[in-house]
């Protein structure tokens, strides 16, 4: 891929495969706070994603599947403190060949999430090593500020200017947010809201898609 001196990463959808777990907290609050939802499954949460509603940070996936706003922030509370204990997930397979890859490229990465330190540092424990600490940053770290402005953070820590920069995110809200930030995008279709059929930016089926998109001489939508 032409011209990538870094690549920063989305987390949930990404790299960890967290959406069955989210709903799967989403039944559970539904019966405890007796709301008598019915919570979507994974492809009706999808196509609802791709129809352009917002999902995150997780208030509005709660709203999005019909939890009223108390009740969104009350499983927000629980989602923030115990989700990682009660429903955590695993990493897609296949994170170690794409970071050895870049980095084996001169390659830099990071992580822009929207999503809090405490559920993506467990899953994620066995690759943080691939990762400057400052090169991290989880909603707590730009609380109020935008996700176009973290990568944009992420991408001067790594030493590239955003037209070297690719973000790599799961929904269309990341290509917003990429768009913003005036680096490249590239999305995942097994993730929370893509398609695959989205015809202004590549799109990759599987982890393994990555680190050799990027490091051949694919051409790349800015």
């Amino acid at each position: 891929m032409q011209d990538i001196k870094g690549v920063v990463f989305d987390v949930d959808g990404v790299l960890i495969d967290s959406l069955e777990p989210h709903l799967r907290l989403c039944r559970d609050k539904n019966i405890e706070y007796s709301l008598g939802l019915t919570i979507p499954s994974v492809e009706e949460f999808k196509a609802l994603v791709r129809s352009g509603v917002k999902v995150s940070p997780m208030k509005f996936f709660f709203l999005s599947v019909g939890f009223p706003e108390y009740y969104a922030d009350l499983a927000t509370e629980y989602y923030n403190e115990f989700f990682m204990q009660e429903y955590e997930p695993e990493p897609f397979e296949g994170l170690d060949n794409v970071f050895a890859s870049l980095k084996s490229s001169g390659i830099g990465i990071g992580l822009v999430t929207s999503n809090v330190k405490g559920n993506i540092y467990k899953p994620l424990a066995n690759y943080l090593h691939y990762f400057r600490s400052n090169c991290i940053l989880a909603k707590e770290d730009y609380s109020g500020d935008s996700k176009a402005n973290a990568i944009l953070i992420v991408a001067a820590r790594l030493g590239v200017r955003p037209s070297e920069t690719l973000y790599i995110g799961d929904q269309i809200s990341d290509k917003v947010a990429a768009d913003e930030a005036g680096v490249k995008f590239a999305g995942v279709n097994y993730g929370w809201g893509l398609s695959g059929e989205e015809m202004d930016f590549p799109v990759y089926e599987s982890v393994y898609e990555i680190a050799k998109s990027i490091t051949s001489e694919a051409p790349l939508c800015s």
